[in-house]
């Protein structure tokens, strides 16, 4: 990892620390997938081949990327495409297979699953994905960018124990998992061993000399590991829209279900007062005139939760009501100036 600070956890637990949000985040992102949206970029209704081509576009998922080459690894430890951590240490990480469960996928009844899953198929797809401790999933059959990264993944539970309500994070299941072989071993002839785990932190002053000796040496670089054409933009276009989606219904539906169950929904109306805040802000930015395209994505972010039906507060509602009559304001008043300029 880039940042030596992190715990090794699935980057949709660092984006959606809400355990009951997070779960209406995947439910709502691969229901449509498997469903009722034929992907033209992962032809495949198997719930793990999208769970996959989710992850490498680079979409939050339960998944966590790992790499049998250390040096790739070594890499990762020290890429930094946006120079967000310069001034942090990076960590390499090493971990044994063998302690960790290996789950089984390409398999020959799967493999030609192209059309809408009946209600059995789509039932034996989610319970594959209620694993309860973490597994490795590792295709035979891997894309061209997993192919040049020798990758394969995990996948995490939601948590350990039902009762839990934080999401899980690597350091906690070792925690765990020491503490049950030592119990077990007090009382079990068969002993248990604890899970293999080291860590290596990169020194974030030889982050750019290792990168280059990387390249000069051993031909791993940006340019080799990642595989990207304008192809691989669509995609993750693609994956994106569907995330966005996915985003705001799985906040609507946690906002919903906390009022039903009359718990705190304290996390949700503040979520939703930042997202109402955030267009207030981009306007002051843009002097009431942004540009056209920023205007359509806040149409459509605005469109999302005043179609999905999904909020009872009346007061978010109509102040995002509000806004979208700002913006038709707005474009109509862009497009009239436009046309100034072509009689000109």
């Amino acid at each position: 990892q880039i940042n030596n600070t992190w715990d090794i956890q699935p980057v949709l637990y660092r984006k959606i620390t809400d355990k009951q949000r997070a779960r209406f985040y995947e439910l709502t992102f691969f229901t449509p997938l498997l469903e009722n949206i034929n992907s033209p970029y992962v032809p495949s209704k198997d719930l793990f081949e999208l769970l996959m081509a989710t992850q490498h576009f680079g979409q939050p998922t339960r998944l966590v990327d790992w790499t049998n080459d250390i040096l790739v690894g070594l890499f990762f430890a020290c890429y930094d495409k946006l120079n967000e951590h310069s001034d942090v240490n990076g960590r390499l990480t090493l971990a044994e297979k063998r302690f960790f469960g290996k789950l089984k996928i390409n398999d020959r009844k799967r493999k030609d699953i192209k059309r809408k899953l009946t209600a059995d198929q789509a039932r034996e797809s989610w319970e594959k994905l209620n694993v309860s401790e973490i597994s490795i999933i590792e295709p035979m059959i891997k894309n061209p960018r997993m192919r040049a990264q020798d990758g394969l993944f995990t996948i995490f539970p939601w948590t350990l124990k039902a009762k839990d309500s934080e999401l899980l994070t690597l350091n906690k299941y070792i925690r765990e998992q020491r503490k049950f072989v030592d119990e077990n071993n007090v009382k079990s002839k068969k002993q248990l061993s604890y899970i293999f785990v080291a860590h290596k932190d990169i020194d974030k002053d030889y982050k750019t000399e290792i990168l280059k000796e990387l390249k000069n040496k051993y031909s791993i670089s940006e340019k080799s590991l990642f595989v990207d054409s304008k192809y691989s933009e669509e995609v993750e276009g693609h994956f994106k829209e569907i995330g966005e989606y996915a985003d705001l219904k799985s906040l609507g539906l946690a906002f919903k279900s906390a009022t039903k169950n009359r718990k705190s929904t304290k996390n949700q109306i503040v979520q939703l007062k930042t997202f109402v805040e955030s267009i207030s802000t981009d306007l002051q930015k843009f002097n009431g005139n942004p540009l056209p395209a920023i205007i359509e994505a806040w149409v459509k972010k605005v469109d999302l939760i005043l179609t999905s039906d999904v909020f009872p507060d009346e007061e978010f509602r109509s102040e995002l009501e509000e806004f979208r009559i700002k913006f038709k304001e707005i474009k109509t008043s862009q497009m009239q100036d436009a046309g100034k300029h072509i009689e000109a």
